[in-house]
């Protein structure tokens, strides 16, 4: 399983995989001033996750591919999340598109962005570990050909 951190300056979304790796659920949406406040609850929280392999957070870049105010916070936390599972390998990955591809889905839909705001960040978490999902299955697609 493969569990997806979203980390914001308000909130950090949470999604994660199915044991095969396969689908990806929104999850839950955790203040991020508890997490900075209290690691030890972030560290047995994702703990309670029994079988996870991995665990993938979002870098976010501008259009440009250039660092934002956020990445850096964003990259703590990746450390953060590393020196707390060292036995679990754990990476950055582009989260650019997320925000702009859950607004589409939204839209087609015929539902409001605005309304989900309190929820939006979980969301964001499935997306980036759909796209991380979809980019491992072409990886190993490519190299098995």
């Amino acid at each position: 399983m493969i569990l997806a951190l979203d980390y914001g300056e308000k909130n950090t979304g949470i999604a994660i995989s199915d044991e095969e790796e396969i689908f990806s659920f929104p999850f839950e949406v955790w203040p991020t001033f508890d997490l900075k406040k209290n690691p030890q609850k972030l560290a047995q929280q994702i703990r309670n996750f029994s079988k996870i392999t991995e665990i993938i957070i979002g870098l976010p870049k501008n259009l440009k591919n250039e660092d934002t105010p956020q990445t850096q916070k964003a990259r703590e936390f990746h450390d953060l999340i590393q020196k707390s599972f060292p036995e679990i390998k754990v990476s950055m990955v582009d989260e650019r598109l997320t925000s702009a591809q859950l607004i589409k889905n939204i839209h087609s839909r015929g539902g409001s962005a605005s309304k989900m705001r309190a929820t939006k960040d979980k969301y964001e978490a499935a997306l980036l570990l759909e796209f991380y999902l979809e980019w491992k299955k072409n990886e190993k697609e490519r190299i098995d050909s």
